[in-house]
Formats: C-alpha cells, structure tokens, sequence
C-alpha cells in the first residue's frame, strides 16, 4: 500500500511538474516580445510571425461563438481552450516518449489512457461530457436572460402606464432602461441605432437573433406590433403577454424543480447503493474465510 501512494504521489509529481514547465515555456515566448532586450535576441519580427502563427492555428470561430451563445465567460476563447487541449495532448506525449526512451514507467497504462482522452472528451460537441456541461450553463444563462426580459415586459408596461400619451418613443424608453440589464443589455445596444432610425422591424430581429430564446422571439413579436399601435392598445398588449410570459416562466421552474429532484434523487440513490454494496462485499468476504477455515478443519 505505501509503495502504491508513493508511486501515484511520483506521477502526481512529474505530471505537475511537466506541466509547470510547458506553461513557464509557453509565457517566456509570449512575454518574449515585450522585453527590449529579448527583442533583439530573438528577432521579434519572426516571433511575432510565429505567435500569429499559432493563434490562427488555436483559433477556431465556431468554438467562439457557441462559447459566447451559451454564456461563458469572456475568458474562454477557442485560443485558450485549445491551448488547455494541446497541453494535455503535449504532456501525453512527452512522457511516452520518456517512458521508450528510458525503458522506465512514470505513469500507469490507466492514467495515460485517461491523459489521452481528456483533448477528445473536451470537443464541444455530442456526445462528449463537456457539450453536455456547457448546457447546463446555457439552460442557467437562458434563466437570467428570461428574468432580464420579464422585467423588460414591466419596465415597458410600467413606462406606458405612468405617462399615457407622453411615453417616449421605444429608444429613448430602451436608452434609460440599459443600465439595469447585463445579458440582454449587449443585444439592446445593438438595436439602438437601429430604432434612432426608426427601423423597427430590423431592430427587434436583431433582438431576437441575438438572445435567441422563444421568450426572445415573443417580446420581439410583442414590440413590432407595440410600435405601430395607439399607445392604450399597446399597454394592453403589454399587460397580457407579461402574464403569459409569467405563466411560462413557472412553469419552466416547475420544470427545473422536478429534474432537480431527480438528479439529487439519483446522486442519493447511488450513494445508497454504493454503501449497501461495500457491506455486502464485507460480508462475503467475511462468509468466504469462514467456510475456507470450516473446510480446512473438515480435512
């Protein structure tokens, strides 16, 4: 047993520490360019052409915008996620070739296979784990977003409530709203210099397209029919469909309690049986010397 911790704790080592080593390598050629003298050095001309080089190669505008349409944060570029992938992929391939070169064994078979898949797990698409974790944030980032616009549905009707005929126009009511929205807030700022022109129709489908929820597309629908009505039927039209869009969105959490329940159902369920199978085995174990002693008496 204390010969196998040693072991994992040796690889744990080397896999820290080969790691450490590719990052440092990666920031000295990145940082390179910014010192005078390294400049010089190495010819920053060429390791400008090089870096740029790699950035196209780590680059890739389908992984940004599905980043950016499921609400991750701006950290993540395909840049850096591909970066992550090639460093798991470099530290596999590294210590393989460590591993043939002087014929010794720095890691298992197991946690090389497990280094290996680790790049293959993370492309976001089906099936990998990781396509399946970024819509679990998307769901959580369609629910604020949905919020946002179901205070948009009474921010608008409260505006054309309290000042009857006197309401602005949707720009200037959308201008003073901006500062108390964050997700829905980069697609507002996107339409407004289409309603300063008072393209209407081209600045809610850009709302849409850009939010991309059915609520979305409900508001969107909602605001083209607002702009070219009476400003009474238009806080009508507000008032009903904030009640459907509160409707809706019940019935939503209704929907995120139950499958709540059902997965903290499953992780209890399988920490119940876990424990119930760790008894078992204790007890065939235990039933197994015992019949092996009762049959050696027997003899």
């Amino acid at each position: 047993m204390e010969e196998f911790i040693l072991h994992l704790n040796i690889e744990m080592i080397y896999f820290i520490t080969i790691g450490l080593l590719l990052l440092l390598s990666y920031s000295f050629i990145a940082k390179s360019g910014y010192d005078e003298r390294r400049k010089r050095r190495f010819r920053v001309q060429s390791l400008y052409r090089y870096q740029d080089k790699v950035r196209n190669r780590m680059h890739k505008k389908e992984y940004d915008d599905y980043f950016r349409s499921n609400g991750l944060p701006a950290f993540i570029t395909s840049e850096r996620f591909n970066t992550v992938r090639f460093l798991f992929l470099g530290i596999l391939i590294i210590t393989v070739l460590f591993e043939m070169l002087f014929n010794t064994s720095l890691m298992s078979m197991t946690n090389l296979v497990v280094l290996g898949s680790i790049p293959v797990l993370m492309i976001p698409k089906k099936p990998s784990p990781f396509y399946y974790l970024v819509k679990m944030v998307q769901k959580r980032y369609n629910r604020e977003k949905n919020n946002e616009i179901y205070q948009f549905y009474n921010e608008m009707k409260a505006e054309f409530r309290s000042k009857g005929d006197k309401v602005g126009n949707s720009y200037h009511i959308i201008m003073g709203l901006l500062p108390y929205y964050k997700y829905i807030r980069p697609a507002l700022e996107k339409m407004l210099p289409l309603l300063e022109k008072k393209r209407f129709e081209e600045a809610w489908t850009l709302f849409k397209d850009e939010i991309n929820t059915p609520e979305a597309n409900s508001l969107s629908i909602v605001m083209q029919e607002i702009e070219s009505t009476g400003v009474r039927q238009a806080g009508e039209i507000l008032e009903q469909k904030r009640v459907e869009f509160a409707n809706s969105m019940y019935n939503n959490y209704k929907e995120y309690l139950y499958r709540r329940k059902i997965v903290i159902f499953s992780l209890a369920l399988f920490g119940t049986v876990v424990v119930i199978m760790n008894e078992v085995t204790v007890f065939f174990l235990w039933y197994k010397d015992v019949m092996s002693v009762v049959n050696n008496l027997g003899q």
